[in-house]
């Protein structure tokens, strides 16, 4: 997904605290196709 430059956020710590706050996670799944990741809300 593209993000324009103004709206993207590259501190860790701010990265960190907002997938404890609000659940984020990454599924990825590999098969004969290739690999692929999704991202998701946990909650």
């Amino acid at each position: 997904m593209y993000v324009l430059t103004h709206f993207g956020e590259d501190k860790r710590e701010t990265l960190q605290q907002l997938i404890r706050e609000y659940g984020f996670g990454l599924l990825i799944v590999a098969d004969e196709d290739g690999i692929e990741g999704e991202g998701d809300g946990w909650h």
